[in-house]
């Protein structure tokens, strides 16, 4: 079995978390090395308009051989800036379904990709680019780090409803 090295970057831009894959090209793309990124959503906690959300929530298709198909390209999801568009979605969600969580990303292998070799900060770029352009779309609600609860007035110092301060992390 032949393995492959893929490295995972992860953070967090304007309160919203990302994730960056780092891997072997496949086939021969002439690049030392292929990206994607991702950015991660909990609808029901981030997102405050809820029609957004339900958009963001597509509904799941099905073909012949049971593989799953979600029509992206035909939603608001669409509207959000990703290197050559959005080419990856996928529900997450959390146990039980409590929350919707999605994931939804692009690649670097399109056409006009072969023989660059992209930096991990360009990549970081176009991430910023992508969570920039989702929040033209809606705005996201922060994560207090010292409760764990989404707000809408959150700041580096926490949300002012619980204890968190950033001396005693």
């Amino acid at each position: 079995m032949e393995t492959k090295k893929v490295i995972i970057h992860s953070g967090q831009y304007r309160n919203v978390n990302f994730s960056i894959k780092q891997f072997e090209p496949l086939g021969s793309l002439g690049n030392e090395c292929s990206w994607a990124h991702y950015i991660h959503l909990n609808l029901d906690k981030q997102i405050r308009d809820k029609s957004i959300a339900d958009s963001f929530w597509l509904k799941t298709k099905y073909d012949e051989e049971k593989r799953v198909s979600h029509n992206y390209h035909v939603s608001p999801i669409s509207d959000i800036e990703f290197h050559g568009g959005c080419t990856y979605y996928s529900k997450e969600s959390s146990v039980d379904d409590l929350d919707r969580v999605i994931k939804i990303g692009c690649d670097y292998q399109h056409s006009w990709d072969y023989n660059r070799d992209y930096s991990i900060n360009y990549i970081k770029n176009q991430v910023r680019e992508t969570i920039d352009s989702l929040l033209l779309i809606t705005p996201v609600m922060k994560w207090c780090n010292g409760c764990g609860v989404f707000y809408e007035d959150v700041t580096k110092d926490g949300c002012g409803k619980c204890k968190y301060s950033k001396d005693k992390y």
